[in-house]
């Protein structure tokens, strides 16, 4: 204990020192088995801590003994406590932050390159796959998209097989195949149609009355759009060089988020030419067996003659 800064103090004469009178460790031990205080010095320029000790001769109340230590060590030690604190608050920090960063990378690489072999998958590159291994949710993720992938391809390849074979037969079948939105528009045509009706790219997306000049083709499709029901019917193309009869099939046909009509046109040109030549035929027939039969008739009657 430092006893040396009290020594002053107890050697100095009484009508020299300041009335403690009031202190408040003072006053307190005067009321209690003792009393304590903190507080500055101005004297020593430091924060100290009094004691005061009542002295009691016979029940009555002879002094009271008045001590103080310096807080300057505690001070200091609390300094240094705090610092430490601090210092290992921000090592805590920074260690927390290096390792938030490393897992932050860690968990935002793999979404990352997923996410731009989703888009390139979007744009059409299906032979794109995902090669991760973390030993994690990410290998299911990637193993999932990879697969997807490849059942996309898979479809799509097979889709256009469908559609090459289906273009196949479009292109190359006797009949002519087009098709009319709901506004009477040709949006698409085969090669037979274009034949028929002698149709160039350009004219396409034109009304069909306009086109091939038939507004029994354009009000029988809208027709069919209204009551959603198939219907056939027999038009004459007009055309004073080459005259065409075609028997058209008409049916709802699903385009995109519109509705289309598929007109299917069969060339019943020469059916009907060899229709109407047996119908002469059988006339020219009946006839001329006819005028011998009449004659034969009439002799048999009048043999005179």
């Amino acid at each position: 204990m430092r006893t040396a800064p009290f020594l002053p103090i107890l050697l100095n004469r009484p009508d020299t020192l300041d009335n403690h009178l009031q202190r408040e460790e003072v006053q307190e031990a005067m009321n209690h088995e003792y009393g304590t205080a903190t507080r500055y010095s101005q004297t020593l320029k430091e924060n100290r801590m009094y004691a005061a000790v009542p002295v009691y001769n016979n029940g009555r109340l002879i002094g009271i003994i008045r001590t103080s230590a310096s807080l300057a060590a505690s001070e200091q030690a609390y300094a240094d406590i705090v610092r430490s604190i601090c210092f290992a608050l921000m090592m805590a920090l920074l260690a927390a932050l290096v390792i938030s960063l490393w897992l932050a990378r860690r968990q935002v690489r793999p979404i990352q390159q997923m996410s731009q072999a989703a888009l390139a998958i979007a744009g059409g590159d299906l032979q794109r796959r995902l090669h991760w291994h973390s030993g994690d949710e990410f290998d299911i993720l990637a193993h999932t998209i990879n697969k997807l992938t490849a059942s996309l391809s898979q479809k799509i390849q097979e889709a256009q097989a469908e559609t090459h074979k289906l273009s196949l037969i479009l292109e190359n079948m006797d009949n002519g195949v087009m098709l009319i939105d709901n506004h009477g528009d040709i949006i698409g045509l085969n090669r037979q149609a274009q034949e028929f009706f002698q149709l160039q790219p350009e004219q396409l997306k034109r009304h069909s009355i306009h086109v091939i000049g038939s507004a029994l083709l354009s009000e029988t499709a809208q027709q069919v759009l209204r009551d959603n029901q198939a219907q056939t019917i027999t038009f004459h193309t007009g055309q004073p060089v080459d005259d065409h009869t075609f028997q058209v099939f008409l049916s709802p046909f699903p385009s995109g988020s519109e509705q289309a009509v598929l007109a299917v046109f069969h060339d019943i040109s020469l059916l009907q030419e060899i229709s109407s030549r047996q119908t002469e035929f059988v006339g020219n027939a009946a006839h001329e067996l006819a005028t011998p039969l009449t004659c034969h008739f009439r002799l048999c009657r009048d043999p005179d003659g």
